[in-house]
């Protein structure tokens, strides 16, 4: 049976017009026929790729598979034989509006009976000529529409061999825009309060840049430097103010720091007393600073460090008083959410002539805190004691450092510096072997792995264990990445500190790798001392890409200090900045805060 796709009413097999309506049927018997011969000059096909398409399948994969549609019963008497006992069903004449004889449909034979016009249609396109010219309506339908549709399905081209190839087409997604910052406040919120972050998206590229601060005009400039490009740009400047503890977050599109009203130039007993400490953000093109919490004016702010999906802020506030016999200590370890503005204290403690407390170390991931127990004492030249771990998603108030998780490994006396690996399943620390401590001794030291979970530590490099491993005495991890350790030297004293000068011991930068092989000297020392702080992320001291490192750089001879930039992979010429003169009040004028790219 054939449908009409006009009035989807059936017709006989070998109409050519609809009986109903008049309308052109799709010759099916013959699509159905060319569907299933194979291909031969003639037959116009449509290219998609490497197959091809027959237009007669084309045309018959567009009707749509319509049922029978049951008819109203006829009021006409008007029938024409049947098989006996069926229902006979008057149809209406060939086409609407024509004089003909109409067609009946009989149940029992499934077939219509043709009217005048019915037969005379069919008879026409039993002719050749017929056939010729429905094909040819048809054969024009499809190519029309595969004409508009090639273009959309696939893109050809020649191969050299004359071999169609087909390429997908890719639409190319729009690069998103840097965002306008909202309003933000610079005040400080209600004492004891936070705020939450105001954060806008900033558009970034690819070339590695250097965030510092650098406060030897005697306002505080935070800077970045382009290494590609070898162009310093100022991101923004606090007048009459103290800066300390920058760091880029870590997505690299803003810098946390803190300030404190003052004047970077003059010494202690110049600058203001009683005033609060700020906890300030700013975005890297400038927008955005604001204010998300200040310490009560008679309290220290110290530790500051920021997990690496900017969600939270973790930091020691203390309240120290020495009556010239007792020392006392409220301390409090700070969690602030940027994302709500809510503040907890994760570990209250007071300490009454002496005793200690975690402080913050770093992120090893976004809701666990490392922290290392700080001795509190009116002199102590022990450092740290043990590292912990501290799991923020609870917010727990913790009381004792028993219902903290101790790394293992991590708790020998004198651990001068420590780095987590990037993925932050891995402590490395320098530290002096057992037993020896470096007091008295001969200064020299070890890089060690701790894993946090499921492992031994282990040593990476051992000084002075072998003829091609000098004695060395590390002064800082710098940063670890997926490959090596970065890390810096200096003599040891008598004492077992820095500053000696014994040949024997290297000076300098040093690179090693995970398994401690490919020790190699990035650069010389220009100085003595311990170097910077403890690194609070990977990407502190170490680009993103680990292309570039950034250290401070002293020369004793003309008491300048600069900022020093040098390749990982083979320590070539150093590029300097920020080279200012050495003070003596105590104020360190220059800091860095990390590496983004732009």
């Amino acid at each position: 049976m054939l449908f009409c796709p006009h009035c989807q009413r059936q017709n006989p097999d070998d109409a050519g017009f609809c009986a109903f309506c008049g309308y052109t049927l799709t010759p099916l018997p013959e699509a159905t026929e060319r569907k299933t011969t194979a291909s031969t000059p003639g037959k116009a096909t449509v290219a998609t790729g490497q197959s091809a398409i027959s237009h007669a399948e084309a045309a018959e994969e567009r009707i749509p598979n319509i049922g029978i549609v049951p008819l109203p019963t006829p009021t006409s008497t008007q029938t024409v034989p049947g098989a006996p006992g069926t229902t006979q069903i008057n149809l209406p004449a060939s086409a609407p509006g024509t004089p003909g004889t109409p067609g009946t449909f009989s149940a029992a034979t499934g077939k219509v009976a043709q009217g005048s016009m019915g037969k005379t249609a069919s008879g026409f396109l039993q002719t050749a000529a017929g056939k010729v010219i429905v094909g040819a309506i048809v054969a024009a339908v499809v190519v029309t529409a595969a004409v508009r549709a090639a273009p959309l399905l696939t893109k050809d081209t020649k191969g050299s061999q004359g071999a169609s190839n087909v390429q997908q087409v890719h639409i190319k997604p729009t690069p998103r825009l840097t965002e306008k910052v909202p309003p933000t406040e610079t005040s400080c919120p209600p004492t004891g309060q936070a705020r939450p972050m105001v954060s806008a998206y900033l558009a970034q590229g690819k070339s590695d840049n250097l965030v510092y601060v650098d406060s030897s005009s005697g306002a505080p400039v935070l800077k970045r430097y382009d290494v590609k490009t070898q162009q310093t740009s100022t991101v923004i400047t606090l007048p009459q103010s103290l800066v300390s503890h920058p760091q880029v977050s870590g997505n690299g599109q803003w810098v946390l720091f803190t300030s404190t009203p003052g004047n970077p130039l003059a010494g202690y007993d110049q600058q203001p007393k009683n005033v609060p400490t700020k906890v300030q953000m700013v975005r890297l093109d400038g927008q955005g600073l604001q204010t998300l919490y200040c310490s009560n004016p008679n309290n220290s702010l110290s530790n500051m460090v920021v997990s690496p999906d900017n969600s939270h802020i973790a930091f020691s506030e203390e309240h120290l008083n020495f009556d010239g016999q007792t020392l006392t200590d409220d301390a409090h370890l700070n969690i602030l959410d940027t994302r709500h503005g809510s503040l907890y204290d994760a570990y209250p403690v007071h300490i009454n002539g002496g005793g200690t407390f975690p402080a913050p170390l770093a992120w090893v991931d976004n809701t666990r805190l490392a922290v290392t127990i700080d001795d509190v004492q009116v002199a102590s030249p022990v450092p740290p004691d043990g590292i912990y771990l501290m799991d923020m998603m609870q917010k727990r108030v913790y009381s004792s450092t028993d219902q903290l998780q101790k790394i293992p490994g991590a708790d020998t006396p004198f651990d001068w510096s420590d780095a987590f690996s990037p993925d932050g399943k891995t402590l490395y620390t320098s530290q002096c072997p057992s037993g020896q401590y470096g007091i008295g001794g001969n200064g020299v030291s070890d890089i060690e792995a701790h894993p946090l979970t499921n492992g031994q530590s282990r040593t990476i490099l051992s000084s002075g264990s072998q003829q091609s491993t000098p004695d060395m005495l590390i002064t800082s991890i710098m940063a670890v990445t997926n490959t090596n350790i970065i890390f810096t030297t200096a003599p040891a004293s008598p004492a077992g500190g820095p500053g000696g000068t014994n040949p024997n011991q290297k000076a300098g930068t040093w690179s090693v790798n995970l398994d401690g092989t490919g020790l190699k000297q990035l650069s010389p020392s220009q100085g003595s001392g311990f170097g910077q702080d403890k690194p609070a992320s990977s990407w502190q001291a170490v680009s993103r890409d680990a292309q570039w490192y950034a250290s401070m750089a002293s020369q004793a001879t003309t008491s300048t200090s600069s900022i020093q930039i040098t390749s990982t992979q083979d320590g070539a010429t150093p590029i300097k900045l920020a080279t200012i003169s050495n003070l003596n009040n105590g104020n360190p004028l220059v800091f860095l805060a990390g590496w983004t790219q732009m």
